[in-house]
């Protein structure tokens, strides 16, 4: 296995942008990173009958990420998913942030980490898998966060098909903090129509009722008898047009489901597979929650392929949405001097 590092310009106010290719254990097979938003712009896998596909959403060139307003592919942070209101206390002391997403803030802000350029640390390669890592400095005050925090993301690409996503954090003052990555899965291959067809499988036996904003009401609720109880197995599409409220404020499954947590232990907490391709995908994370997005408010985008609603699903594993609201929620405060760690493995397999 190898890394190759591309330049693909020099941009005037970002500097640098690479691309990074980690290439896996045959000629075809391959993980494609950007320095711009740290962002997963290709990952070519074989399907069951010895065909490899792309498989994750995406855009052609470096620049249309810049007005990538889906989060394709991007790290997200310094707050992945909503805060409801667009503030949050901490330390007595009340932050506004940036309003994004109808009165809340939404993925770290009006520019966050998904639009920012990555620094390009290091990479690495060898028989058995290929990585690299980024680095990002959010200074004291962007987007009205307080601390200097320095966050690192290293992807690793192994012989076994399996992408590592390990993030690390350190702030010097108090913080709140939450990273996720936002690539939209087709099993089928992107630009391949959309994927209510693929199955998902979870044991969480629980989710965080929405209101009509999308945002946590602070309420945790079963899953047992309701469109969001995957506990067996169900097409995506099953029940996702159902007359749920909680439903239709997404448009569909825009949803956190909970688990347990306990901090290093890696966990599965999802199974998607897609039954044409016989592509598989297991999520493994030491985090306490998964949103699964099935890309509702896609739209129409004229990425790799054009893209319309509910052509990919992202499987962003996080800390629950809206956590500094919600004293009962997993903390997401990151103290001043501490270090923030968390892996996500995406394994993937045929069946």
């Amino acid at each position: 296995m190898e890394v190759n590092v591309t330049t693909l310009a020099e941009d005037p106010t970002l500097g640098k942008i690479e691309s990074i290719t980690l290439k896996g254990n045959t000629e075809t097979t391959c993980v494609k990173i950007l320095t711009f938003g740290a962002v997963i712009s290709n990952l070519v896998l074989p399907d069951g009958h010895g065909r490899c596909d792309d498989v994750v959403l995406g855009f052609d060139t470096w620049s249309d990420y810049k007005t990538n307003n889906a989060y394709i592919g991007a790290v997200c942070g310094r707050f992945a998913n909503r805060i409801k209101n667009a503030q949050f206390a901490l330390d007595g002391e009340t932050y506004t942030l940036a309003v994004n997403n109808g009165p809340n803030s939404l993925h770290g802000g009006a520019v966050g980490f998904s639009h920012k350029n990555w620094a390009l640390e290091n990479t690495a390669s060898d028989e058995n898998s290929a990585s690299v890592t980024l680095s990002y400095f959010s200074p004291d005050g962007e987007e009205n966060y307080p601390g200097n925090l320095k966050v690192t993301v290293t992807y690793t690409f192994t012989a076994e098909n399996v992408l590592r996503i390990a993030y690390t954090a350190e702030s010097d003052k108090n913080t709140v903090l939450n990273l996720t990555n936002h690539t939209y899965f087709n099993l089928k291959g992107e630009g391949e129509g959309n994927i209510l067809g693929h199955f998902l499988q979870m044991d969480a036996t629980h989710y965080l009722e929405l209101d009509a904003d999308c945002c946590p009401t602070g309420k945790v609720l079963p899953v047992a008898n309701t469109p969001f109880d995957f506990r067996k197995v169900h097409d995506i599409g099953f029940r996702i047009y159902e007359d749920n409220p909680q439903l239709k404020h997404g448009k569909g499954y825009d949803t956190n489901f909970c688990y347990k947590h306990t901090p290093g232990e890696l966990k599965r907490v999802a199974t998607v597979y897609e039954s044409a391709t016989r592509r598989r995908v297991d999520v493994y994370t030491d985090l306490p929650g998964i949103q699964v997005y099935t890309g509702n408010w896609l739209g129409r985008i004229d990425g790799k392929s054009l893209y319309h609603d509910y052509e990919g699903v992202a499987l962003e594993t996080q800390n629950w949405p809206a956590a500094p609201n919600f004293r009962d929620f997993p903390s997401a405060e990151l103290l001043a001097g501490e270090h923030y760690t968390s892996v996500t493995e995406y394994r993937f397999s045929t069946m």
